[in-house]
């Protein structure tokens, strides 16, 4: 059972319930260039990835929002929303068909720092996304970006 670490934390499940994305809150930055940090851990069979520090603007978050509801509406089209540093973190919700089904599609990296190399370690995939549940998607990016209505730099570890 997901029990989220603050009251923005979410996860998109996939229609067969045996892979997930977790998106949990980290630092909220206000007063700069709007931004948000969050962990997020996928979980695609028994393939998991995870990075500790996603960035994204605001705005980006906020238009994402707003092609979610588009997608959500009309079940046509293409949407992704990429983290500031693009090769850390990507999603892409698409529809697959007539009737209206959306799968979402996944890049997710981290890199292990040595001595002497940093490797990174990446992550891609895909799962369909339960039909019934995309509006609770929808409401979850809302209730994530809510953490703006604060007002305040935040940190949430």
């Amino acid at each position: 059972m997901f029990k989220p670490l603050t009251d923005y934390d979410f996860r998109i499940y996939s229609d067969d319930k045996t892979s997930h994305i977790t998106f949990t809150l980290e630092e909220y930055v206000h007063y700069r260039l709007p931004c948000l940090s969050c962990t997020i851990e996928i979980l695609d069979n028994k393939y998991k990835g995870w990075n500790t520090s996603v960035w994204f603007t605001l705005e980006d978050l906020l238009s994402f929002i707003i092609g979610l509801e588009d997608l959500e509406r009309t079940r046509q089209g293409k949407l992704s929303l990429n983290a500031m540093s693009p090769e850390d973190f990507n999603i892409t919700f698409e529809n697959y068909n007539k009737k209206g089904n959306i799968v979402a599609y996944y890049s997710i990296s981290n890199i292990k720092y040595n001595a002497e190399i940093n490797l990174r370690n990446i992550l891609t995939g895909g799962f369909q996304v339960d039909s019934e549940f995309f509006s609770k998607v929808l409401s979850d990016f809302k209730q994530f970006t809510s953490v703006t209505e604060l007002e305040e730099d935040i940190t949430f570890k």
